[in-house]
């Protein structure tokens, strides 16, 4: 039986809000309307998926090679990569095999990636 129910509904008391998944995908935003957090728990995969819109904006050409460096330090992303998505936007994402998830693990993920999301768009606000 899957637990993607369980995460869900530890991370809905956790943040004290009221969360569904609709086709697997459960997508959380913060007051201004601005995405902070799409997850992905889909029933045919063993790996749980969280991803962001970073900017607003497709990334100009000249950025991609700084963007692609950005995946290669670590210390900068945590753990998560950028990519673009099927419409050319930058996405923060990361994903973890569920069988590693509790409902308390979930929670501290998910919360550590919103954090780091708005670290990464700090981080590309930054001039070159």
């Amino acid at each position: 039986m899957s637990q993607h129910p369980q995460l869900l509904a530890a991370l809905s008391q956790h943040l004290n809000i009221e969360l569904q998944l609709e086709n697997g995908v459960c997508a959380l935003f913060n007051s201004q309307n601005q995405e902070v957090c799409v997850i992905e728990l889909l029933p045919q995969s063993s790996s749980a998926v969280l991803h962001c819109a970073i900017t607003p904006d497709i990334p100009a050409q000249e950025h991609y090679e700084k963007l692609l460096k950005l995946n290669f330090q670590p210390d900068k992303l945590q753990g998560c990569w950028l990519a673009l998505d099927e419409a050319d936007g930058l996405r923060l994402c990361t994903q973890c095999p569920v069988e590693f998830l509790t409902g308390h693990g979930f929670c501290e993920w998910v919360t550590g990636f919103i954090q780091q999301v708005v670290d990464t768009r700090q981080l590309l606000a930054r001039p070159a």
